[in-house]
């Protein structure tokens, strides 16, 4: 089975996935790794200052790239055992630009993949689906279907239902988080804060798209659970203040799991 990882050049997660993959023996043929022009990220910020205004997106942008710098640096330093060189994960490395690119489906097209693990692209759009033989995997941070779109594990913890709180690794189709589920865990909470927790479901995450691409017969993928259109809810971005609320409930749920 001819596996190819497409991730953003710059996410962790989709190193995480390839660390993983690693970890369990899966071979990874490729990776592609994704430049994303200016407007994209442009869209993203546009995307969140609709949500919750000017000074939060800010603020939420500035913490990302914190985040993110804090992040490398812990993997690169304290982390011996994280490989952050894209060429020991995978026999071969492709550069594009755009996740739906002329450029970018070329270059799938030429590896013809059975199956793409995607790791923080943005929307796949149905040219891109159409390449790989099985389909394309994606592991959601959130419970499906209850739980859709950006910070759902958030929003589990905020509506006071952390059962909900975990990982749905699903096949991806044209609508956001709606294809047919594989496989869901729960992640139990614990007293930490809530940037160790984000970090501790994307791992928990990679590791589940990992254990499902690795049990995957190429002869008999599974089909999935399918989900009704009707079901579930599609959430957005938090504010400060929301997420301030989930911090409380966070420490609140972890010392007093709810029964």
């Amino acid at each position: 089975m001819r596996l190819v990882v497409l991730t953003n050049r710059d996410s962790r997660f989709g190193l995480t996935i390839l660390n993983e993959c690693k970890a369990l023996g899966v071979h990874v043929d490729a990776v592609v790794t994704i430049r994303q022009p200016f407007s994209y990220d442009r869209m993203l910020f546009r995307y969140v200052q609709r949500r919750v205004g000017w000074l939060q997106a800010l603020y939420f942008g500035v913490r990302r790239m914190i985040h993110g710098l804090s992040n490398t640096i812990r993997d690169r330093w304290l982390r011996p055992e994280f490989v952050m060189d894209f060429a020991k994960l995978a026999d071969e490395v492709h550069e594009t630009r755009g996740t739906n690119t002329p450029d970018t489906l070329a270059v799938l097209r030429k590896l013809r993949p059975d199956l793409i693990v995607i790791g923080q692209t943005g929307i796949i759009r149905r040219k891109l689906l159409e390449i790989p033989r099985l389909g394309t995997l994606n592991g959601h941070p959130g419970i499906l279907p209850d739980y859709r779109g950006i910070d759902s594990f958030h929003w589990a913890i905020l509506r006071d239902e952390p059962e909900k709180v975990g990982v749905t690794v699903h096949w991806v189709d044209t609508g956001v988080d709606t294809g047919p589920m594989i496989r869901r865990e729960r992640l139990p909470l614990v007293d930490e804060s809530l940037t160790a927790f984000d970090d501790r479901l994307f791992d928990f995450a990679s590791r589940q798209l990992a254990e499902v691409a690795r049990e995957i017969d190429p002869a008999n993928p599974p089909a999935g659970t399918p989900q009704a259109p009707e079901e579930g809810t599609q959430y957005y971005k938090m504010t400060i203040g929301q997420e301030r609320e989930v911090r409380r409930k966070l420490r609140e749920m972890a010392v007093h799991p709810k029964r």
